[in-house]
Formats: structure tokens, sequence, C-alpha cells
């Protein structure tokens, strides 16, 4: 018996759901309610951390070190053997950072999200109130925001549920909708 659930966790693949949506809108506690659900990692969102450690304002380099930490940690979440993850954030919303504020790509970006994609987006609504902070910039473009990142997730063939709601109903919809995707994955 031990055989065969060894077996079975060898070729068992990695699940990797990413909680995408604009500013304010809940990622980040929502990443780390579902990981701690399903008692699964959680990867926290490297550009918040990146730019609240600069002294400065961020430059086209500094959101080319965001993607490319990104880009090592799909790569080393991808070669481990089995798994869940749960990520605030990812590629497609730095893909927009990318063509709002430069208006230019690096060359690998459509490529590494096109070859890369996670399991699942969950795309955080608008539903929850702004919130300042040092490094959000975009309060009166949430919505027009949030259709750039769904634009771009249908784009590349993803499956994905937006989630609404307030407090622990969100987390509750947000598990409802992987409920849903792993039953459906299982066949």
């Amino acid at each position: 018996m031990v055989g065969l659930l060894e077996m079975e966790k060898k070729h068992r693949k990695n699940i990797r759901i990413v909680v995408n949506g604009s500013e304010s809108t809940g990622k980040t506690t929502l990443a780390r309610e579902l990981s701690q659900h399903y008692n699964c990692i959680w990867i926290p969102e490297f550009a918040r951390t990146y730019i609240e450690r600069l002294n400065v304002q961020y430059t086209y380099n500094d959101v080319c070190a965001i993607q490319k930490k990104q880009q090592m940690e799909i790569l080393e979440f991808e070669s481990q053997k089995s798994g869940m993850a749960f990520w605030d954030t990812d590629l497609i919303i730095t893909k927009i950072w990318f063509s709002e504020v430069y208006k230019k790509l690096p060359e690998n970006t459509d490529n590494f999200i096109r070859t890369h994609q996670p399991d699942i987006y969950l795309v955080c609504d608008t539903d929850l109130p702004w919130v300042y902070d040092q490094v959000r910039e975009n309060p009166t473009r949430r919505e027009y925001l949030n259709n750039l990142y769904i634009h771009e997730i249908e784009a590349i063939g993803t499956p994905f549920f937006l989630v609404s709601g307030t407090g622990h109903k969100r987390t509750e919809n947000a598990i409802h909708f992987i409920e849903k995707f792993l039953a459906e994955t299982k066949h």
C-alpha cells in the first residue's frame, strides 16, 4: 500500500494557483488564507517587498529585476516533484505594469507567460474599497486594470474565476472555485 501512495505522489503534478487583481483587492490576504486552508505554500508578492525597500522612484530596470525574480520562483516551483502553492500576483500584473508605465516589455515576457502558465487564476474583484499605502498608485484605475488582467489571462487560455465578497465570504467563494477546478481536473 505504501508503494502505491509513493508512486501517486511521484506522478502528481504541482498545482500553481495565482491570486491576481488590481491594487487593494485583498490579494495578499486571500492568498495567505488559502494557503493556510489547504496547508500548502504561499508565495508573497515580491514586487511589493522590492518597491518598499527602494529609497527612490522605481525604474524600468527595477521592474525587470522583479520579473526576473518572479520567473526564478516559477521555475523553482515547477522543478519540484509535487505540491500546491498560492501565488500573490504573477507575471501578468508585471506585464501590464511594463505596458502601462513604460510602453514596452522585455523580450521574453510573453513567451515566458505562455510557457509557464499557472493551473488557475483567481482574480479579485474590485468590490473592496481602495486603501492607501506607500506602494499603491492607481485608486481610480482598478476596474480598468482588472479588465486588462482578465484580457491577458483569457488570451493565454488559463482558467480563471472572479472572486468577490467581503471578509470570510471572499475566501469561501475562492475555496468553492478551487474545489470546482480540482474536481474537474481529477478526471
